[in-house]
């Protein structure tokens, strides 16, 4: 956000730029909570980012919290469906973006807990709000790298040992159990251009809207490129299955 740089709320049918949230800073999107009780977003002060969680502006305040969480660089902002907690990714030092660990503010009793140290580049709650996803760049393919061959079909898309996919950077794909923050590791594989370019640098406000979560919670869809450049669309299952779909580019679940 810039030097006139506003934030608050507004009704549909005309921007009238009414109850205006204080102090607005750099943040990729406010958040109000699934209760909408809550609205978060980011602060600056004095030269002090923080992100702050505030009674929504249209709603009674009695018997709500204000909660506030130092943070670096900017900071995306993510609901826990069902649950008035805040996932919170932000830079592990000061920088214009957001890729950094992530950590979760419960709003009843301010306790901030960190869910991954890993630099993540988008993360995503699951519907039922059991796990978060994770997308952080690797080093090396390991034994679950995901690699779409060119010019064969959709069957043919496996998992290998130690390769690493040319043309682009290699990123993992791993779920937080929240609760018992246990993680797993479903895969890794080269995102397409188009995604890291048009989806990733928005995914907090493409998450509204494009669900790479299936409506169960039990699986992923990701754009995985191959050596040639070619795309695939490959559904990340939670019990380890990696399955492809067919070309594509920007997938989204149909959530009915």
């Amino acid at each position: 956000m810039g030097p006139t740089r506003l934030a608050g709320v507004t009704a549909i049918d005309a921007f009238d730029g009414r109850r205006l949230l204080p102090d607005p800073g750099a943040f990729q999107s406010p958040a109000f909570s699934t209760s909408e009780r809550y609205v978060a977003y980011a602060t600056l002060t004095g030269g002090e980012r923080r992100v702050v969680v505030a009674p929504n502006p249209e709603l009674p305040a009695a018997g709500l919290f204000t909660r506030a969480l130092p943070h670096r660089g900017q900071a995306a902002l993510a609901w826990r469906p069902g649950r008035e907690q805040l996932a919170v990714q932000s830079a592990a030092v000061p920088a214009p973006h957001a890729y950094g660990p992530v950590d979760l503010l419960d709003v009843a009793s301010g306790d901030v807990t960190r869910l991954t140290d890993d630099p993540v580049v988008a993360s995503w709650w699951s519907p039922d709000g059991r796990w978060l996803a994770t997308l952080s760049p690797v080093g090396g393919g390991g034994d679950r790298t995901v690699l779409a061959s060119a010019g064969a079909s959709a069957a043919t898309l496996h998992v290998a040992d130690q390769r690493v996919q040319r043309g682009g950077a290699l990123l993992s794909l791993k779920v937080i159990e929240v609760d018992t923050l246990q993680t797993r590791l479903l895969g890794a594989f080269v995102p397409s251009p188009l995604f890291v370019a048009q989806y990733l640098p928005f995914f907090d406000q493409y998450a509204r809207s494009h669900r790479l979560w299936s409506p169960e919670s039990d699986a992923l869809v990701m754009p995985a490129q191959d050596d040639d450049g070619s795309v695939q669309l490959v559904v990340f299952g939670l019990d380890g299955d990696v399955t492809p779909l067919g070309p594509g580019d920007l997938p989204a679940w149909n959530v009915r």
